[in-house]
């Protein structure tokens, strides 16, 4: 065989192992940024402990083991679904709601519970359910916006 062919067969070789090698660097690199933009907040966790709140920008998760949750700060809402209820005369009512809401504290949003819009539904839900139980079928047709004047302080007290 000539030495030429197993030089080149060498050289092909190296280059092979070495391209491998920076791929794999570069690829590591690729997966260790995340963006969080301008309407996110980002709660940057390094080891399982949330160390701070970042804004918006490109942030590096490698080579330390940070890990970075992005939260949506923007208004979302979420549809609390009919449910009968019983006025204070003992007549049935089907009532619905959308809540609006926008998250004003990452750190307290990512703390206060496993899975707060659940939480803020329920909440929603039994406040609801209070404020109807406790009027007359008159009362709350004939004053809708009473029914729900104060609910968002009573949500946020709790």
């Amino acid at each position: 065989m000539n030495w030429d062919v197993i030089t080149l067969i060498g050289v092909v070789i190296i280059a092979l192992v070495v391209g491998a090698a920076f791929s794999g660097v570069f690829t590591r690199f690729a997966r260790g940024r995340i963006t969080v933009y301008e309407h996110e907040a980002g709660l940057r966790y390094k080891k399982g402990r949330l160390v701070d709140v970042v804004g918006p920008g490109l942030y590096a998760t490698w080579p330390a083991p940070v890990e970075i949750t992005r939260l949506d700060l923007r208004e979302a809402s979420t549809p609390i679904s009919g449910q009968e209820i019983l006025t204070a005369d003992q007549l049935s009512l089907r009532v619905s709601v959308v809540v609006a809401y926008r998250i004003a504290d990452p750190r307290a949003y990512a703390s206060s519970a496993a899975m707060p819009i659940t939480q803020l539904y329920h909440i929603v839900q039994t406040e609801l359910r209070e404020r109807v139980a406790a009027r007359k079928l008159d009362e709350v047709l004939a004053d809708r916006g009473g029914l729900v004047a104060g609910m968002a302080e009573a949500v946020q007290a709790e």
